[in-house]
């Protein structure tokens, strides 16, 4: 997989993904796909860390393999204030089974509503990281291909807000060749990360 303006088709570590992932633009649904729970903490965190600071955006974290209380500890490595941020509401961060599965929201709704408001709130935008481990756990691949193709490349309905769906490895190569096949051509920026002993 490669990022689409790059050709890396070997992945490349935490530092080149946040230049990558900075040049982000709102509309944007992209896909990062990493190896390791390590490199993850260090584009999320880092990738937060950009977007809550320096561009003043809402941040959305759907975690699957950490709990709340880990992301908030990772961020807070980063220099990040994950309480000041979330009691302001520039920061959320749900556990992706609860919000793709166990809310009676849907979350596609619940973004076009915040994108809305984000404006009206003096943000920036929105920036959403969404970890898709919930689909895999659940054996849900009908639903991820539902969700995923739900929304286009570029869409013009989360204007003030940019994507990027996240997937181990892993569980990325265990979905169907033509459901990774659909997952990738639903994204406008393909990004791999990989740790530095990979």
């Amino acid at each position: 997989m490669s990022e689409s303006n790059d050709d890396n088709k070997n992945g490349v570590r935490a530092p080149v993904i946040l230049e990558q992932l900075s040049k982000i633009q709102f509309g944007e649904h992209n896909i990062l796909v990493y190896d390791s729970l390590n490199i993850f903490r260090e584009v999320y965190s880092g990738y937060a860390k950009n977007r809550l600071i320096l561009n003043n955006e809402i941040v959305i974290i759907l975690t699957y393999l950490e709990t709340v209380k880990s992301v908030e500890y990772y961020l807070k490595e980063t220099g990040i204030d994950a309480e000041k941020y979330a009691r302001e509401g520039s920061l959320v961060i749900v556990d992706s089974v609860k919000q793709f599965f166990g809310s009676k929201v849907d979350f596609l709704q619940y973004l076009k509503i915040v994108d809305r408001n984000a404006k009206a709130m003096g943000k920036g935008g929105i920036s959403v990281i969404a970890d898709m481990g919930a689909f895999d756990l659940l054996g849900k691949v009908e639903e991820l291909l539902k969700y995923e193709t739900s929304i286009p490349p570029v869409s013009s309905e989360i204007k003030y807000s940019s994507l990027l769906c996240s997937y181990h490895a892993r569980s990325f190569a265990r979905l169907p060749q033509d459901a990774r096949d659909t997952i990738l051509d639903q994204h406008h920026h393909k990004f791999r990360a990989e740790s530095a002993g990979s």
